[in-house]
């Protein structure tokens, strides 16, 4: 019986397919055309007060417009910018980039889109870590150990499941059972956590809290798309990192 920790990471997708696929906004209806009809007048008799009045009514129509085509372009813009600032962390708009492995059988297994190493350039497909990652689950659930990782019922799973979809991969029909997730081979620490603490804590936390490392200074999961793209060592040491937190983790707890 062996177990394996292992972390993703993912990026968003490009950005026509993630406005295409977020839920679109509904703005409050405009204001529509002037009406000097609609104006109301009153007992006014004088021309030149009904004229004057019809001019303010107008004026303030105009105003009306202005604001409601600006404030429709920011609400347009933060859609937008929300959209794409959590593009990653949905099957839907993102998609998985990098997958980390750690277990006593083997040394560290890292796969990116683009890792750079010190002889050459390798480059995995998302289809291709995806079925290693189901073939790695079909091996470890039939040696009786255990795949463990944080929040991996919430999020790791779900994408991988997802994008699986997505690739048109094929899943073990053991993983998912209706709505549930199986919870003999995959371990989830902040589930183990959650149970003790009564809350949802971060890794990072739990592995200083337990002696070990924390995020790198100034980094998070966020930028790893990017950090990929201009500097994949770095984004390569940043899995490593949340591998060793993650395995802080579970040897704390007694599940590694």
């Amino acid at each position: 019986m062996f177990s394996t920790i292992f972390d993703i990471e993912t990026g968003p997708l490009d950005e026509d397919t993630i406005l295409k696929r977020v839920k679109p906004i509904k703005p409050s209806e405009p204001p529509g055309a002037f009406c000097e009809n609609a104006v109301k007048i009153g007992n006014l008799k004088d021309p030149r007060k009904i004229i004057d009045k019809i001019e303010v009514a107008r004026m303030t129509h105009a105003a009306e417009v202005v604001a409601f085509e600006e404030s429709t372009d920011i609400l347009e813009a933060t859609w937008k910018a929300n959209a794409i600032d959590k593009a990653a962390l949905s099957p839907l708009t993102g998609e998985l980039l990098a997958i980390g492995y750690r277990s006593e059988s083997e040394d560290d297994v890292i796969q990116m889109t683009s890792v750079a190493t010190q002889s050459e350039q390798i480059t995995y497909t998302e289809g291709a870590m995806l079925s290693e990652f189901w073939e790695r689950y079909i091996e470890i659930r039939r040696s009786g150990g255990q795949m463990i990782g944080h929040n991996i019922f919430h999020f790791d799973i779900p994408f991988l499941i997802g994008r699986s979809w997505a690739q048109k991969i094929e899943i073990p029909a053991i993983v998912l059972k209706g709505r549930y997730i199986e919870n003999q081979t995959f371990v989830d620490t902040q589930q183990v956590g959650e149970t003790v603490y009564g809350a949802k804590l971060g890794l990072a936390y739990l592995s200083q809290m337990y002696g070990g490392p924390g995020k790198p200074e100034g980094e998070d999961g966020s930028m790893f798309a990017e950090t990929l793209k201009i500097d994949p060592p770095r984004a390569q040491r940043y899995l490593v990192n949340d591998l060793a937190m993650a395995e802080v983790v579970a040897e704390t707890m007694g599940l590694n």
